[in-house]
């Protein structure tokens, strides 16, 4: 006989449908209410059912139907409104996703606890907000906890809410008061709508309370110290208070989640400690188990047992390996493969390692290889990652060797997490990790591992087909290898593996070009410091506003602007250009019109395009191109020239219009300047301040579009101090300054 499985989304649906019903049964005996503010009870016979209930309305705008709500009379309000109307209300509220939304979520909660001490009060009737509305609020407020910096705390009020109101409840209960007024609706009382329902907490509570620190913790490691304090507080209000708080699986999840968001260097520490509670917990949980059921606890068919228990499997191992893959901790990445390996040890079929346990662990050592000063070390690490993808390969192939018992068993087959093959991310990850590495090896190692993903054999084996990211990864290890002397070739490698994603992505359509993959190779150019980087990278340049010009954006000017700085300043640059603004240039000029000029007037001409955007692109120019000009005009221009001071002036001030004035833009701008005074003049610093540390301090239009992690300017604070400025260069500075008035003056 075969049992049928009803999900939660049908019995919520069946319960809606039962309330409908209900709310049909009042219309068609013209049950409704009344405006009457001395009115604390259902009258009978009102016409307008439906306009004095406005907030069931989906024609009335949210505001409308909340107000509504809110400025209702106390003791009208039904008590079905309480336990259903308000959650749908709460709900809108908090897809709103915003401050305002979950304000009106809190005037909502608040409105009903009004009415619930409002009818205690006053006729004896027991009404009991229930703790769904509770729940939803914080639910709203855990979705803000990332960007608003006091969602947490208002989590703990609306909580701290929530006991307080509980503990008022089971007081009235005591109380045992005689209900003066019980009013019949249909077969049904007044207090039969809330019998069963409570607002004390439980583990549901605490787990949204631990979602939204989990939230937070990605801004600082203490809402993840405080989600762990909250899963021991769950315990201690079980063991005490007899609370249905005691924590689940998911509460420890949350909680290793919350360290796993963190990049404090004790956080893979702190994730295992909590790890091995859960562990311990699931031990315990599994002998009063025993001891109620007489039965051992099924960890191979768990929907056989009786109740569930705290169970650590495979995504909590892969968690905790996460945090110590973010970590800065010298010895991180051996402590994940040791957890890596205690997964492959296991008997618990629900501790087989997936591919994620892998690509986390690779991801460790690669975070590793990018840290490590000697390039012995790094080379090392990334190494090490290398040996843990062809761990990964092998528990494949152990695995495939036991494809029918794994068939057999239900856990395994159930598990979609424990399967290994079809996953290329730790392939991709080891090909990161040499690309991070930037040692003379790495290139080699990552096209080699490449082409061995494309070998038929390890197909068959791993199932996998290398991805747009798998090309990008080894062109990022030939780009960041261009620097080094013995690597003169590697830009042309990098376009090599560039023409063969190409080629696959003719073949494939689930292979893609992206625009990263040109810019990865330009870089490898730009940064090469060829006689003929410029070429190649305006070339590409080219190919790409033929071919991609709907997905460009200001990256592959500014890999063009890099190129230029980073050529070698050749004798027609350093002339005296006749400074004009670049907006006041009339006639529009293609980059291949250019083709004989020298690389500073390459860079000036496509600079000028790019901010007139004569390609009709749409692209607004960044920090990153801002900063790279100002580094073409320091390796191209003299130190004294009218050209430079205009060129920087320039510049600066489209950046400034642009809103793009970040640390990269102000640390150019330290380099390129010809002295102090410069400096201050148009950062309008004040004259004691010679250095900025913060981007903080300018206007806040110039930073308006500035990233936070771009505001730590960290300048060095002798860059221009000088005992003595000589006088002629005093004497230059003011003739030019009445000469050319300040572009923030004009």
């Amino acid at each position: 006989m075969k049992m049928r499985i009803i999900s939660k989304r049908t019995i919520l649906s069946s319960f809606a449908a039962r309330w409908r019903c209900y709310f049909s049964s009042f219309e068609k005996n013209d049950y409704t209410y009344v405006l009457d503010p001395n009115a604390s009870r259902i009258e009978q016979n009102v016409p307008d059912y439906h306009v004095k209930r406005i907030w069931m309305g989906n024609n009335t705008s949210l505001p409308e139907r909340i107000g509504r709500f809110i400025n209702r009379p106390l003791g009208t309000l039904h008590p079905l409104d309480i336990k259903l109307s308000s959650i749908e209300l709460i709900r809108e509220c908090g897809k709103l996703n915003s401050f305002e939304g979950m304000k009106h979520a809190q005037d909502l909660l608040d409105r009903m606890i009004e009415e619930k001490k409002h009818v205690h009060l006053e006729d004896g009737s027991s009404i009991i907000v229930p703790d769904r509305p509770f729940q939803m609020v914080m639910y709203g407020w855990a979705n803000l906890c990332k960007e608003v910096s006091f969602a947490p705390q208002r989590m703990r009020e609306v909580l701290a809410l929530m006991i307080h109101e509980s503990e008022y409840d089971n007081a009235i209960i005591k109380q045992n008061r005689k209900v003066s007024v019980v009013k019949k609706i249909g077969s049904h009382s007044y207090n039969d709508v809330f019998d069963g329902l409570s607002c004390e907490p439980t583990v549901g509570i605490y787990n949204t309370l631990l979602q939204g620190l989990s939230q937070a913790a990605s801004r600082s490691i203490q809402s993840a110290i405080e989600s762990e304090h909250v899963l021991s507080k769950m315990e201690k209000m079980n063991r005490t208070r007899g609370w249905h708080t005691k924590p689940n699986t998911r509460s420890f999840s949350l909680v290793l989640n919350a360290y796993a968001k963190t990049r404090h260097i004790t956080a893979g520490d702190r994730a295992e400690l909590v790890l091995r509670k859960m562990i311990q917990c699931n031990e315990n949980e599994r002998k009063a188990y025993y001891e109620d059921y007489e039965v051992e606890y099924n960890v191979h068919d768990l929907e056989s047992n009786k109740r569930q228990i705290v169970t650590p499997d495979v995504i909590a191992y892969s968690t905790v390996i996460h945090a110590f893959g973010r970590s800065d901790s010298d010895k991180a990445s051996e402590k994940a493969l040791d957890l890596l390996n205690e997964l492959i040890r296991s008997n618990d079929p629900s501790l087989q390692p997936d591919a994620f346990a892998f690509a986390n662990t690779i991801h460790a050592f690669a975070r590793k290889a990018s840290m490590k000063k000697s390039s012995q070390a790094r080379f090392d690490a990334a190494k090490r990652a290398e040996d843990v993808l062809w761990m990964f390969v092998d528990e494949i192939k152990k695995r495939s060797e036991t494809t029918k018992a794994i068939e057999d068993c239900v856990v395994l087959k159930n598990q979609k997490s424990s399967q290994l093959t079809g996953s290329i991310v730790p392939f991709n990850s080891c090909l990161n990790a040499w690309a991070k590495s930037c040692v003379p090896e790495s290139p080699h190692r990552a096209d080699s591992l490449l082409h061995r993903m494309l070998d038929s054999e390890l197909q068959a084996v791993a199932k996998i087909h290398p991805n747009t990211a798998s090309f990008n990864n080894c062109m990022l290890a030939w780009s960041k290898s261009s620097s080094f002397e013995e690597q003169s070739s590697a830009p042309e490698k990098a376009e090599e593996i560039l023409d063969l994603l190409k080629e696959k992505s003719k073949e494939n359509d689930q292979i893609r070009i992206e625009l990263r993959s040109y810019v990865i190779v330009m870089n490898a150019y730009a940064v090469s410091r060829r006689n003929d980087s410029v070429h190649h990278t305006r070339r590409l340049l080219l190919e790409l506003l033929q071919e991609y010009r709907d997905e460009i954006n200001a990256s592959p000017f500014t890999a063009l602007f890099k190129a230029v700085a980073n050529t070698n300043r050749v004798d027609c640059g350093s002339k005296e250009i006749e400074p004009s603004p670049f907006g006041s240039l009339d006639e529009s000029s293609e980059i291949a019109s250019v083709e004989d000029d020298d690389p500073y007037s390459i860079a000036l001409k496509t600079y000028r395009d790019l901010v007139m955007d004569v390609h009709n692109l749409g692209v607004r120019v960044d920090h990153f191109a801002f900063s790279e000009m100002l580094a073409v005009i320091q390796s191209h221009t003299d130190d004294e020239s009218v050209e430079r001071r205009h060129r920087i002036e320039e510049i600066f001030q489209h950046a400034c219009r642009s809103g793009q004035v970040s640390s990269l833009v102000v640390r150019a701008l330290q380099n390129v300047c010809p002295n102090n005074l410069m400096f201050r003049e148009l950062l309008q610093l004040d004259e004691t301040m010679a250095t900025i540390e913060s981007i903080n301090i300018l206007p806040k239009p110039w930073t308006s579009h500035v990233s936070r992690e771009f505001y730590r300017v960290n300048s060095r604070g002798d860059y221009f101090q000088q005992n003595q400025i000589d006088s002629d260069r005093k004497n230059k500075t003011n003739n030019f300054r009445h000469k050319h008035s300040s572009p923030f003056n004009r």
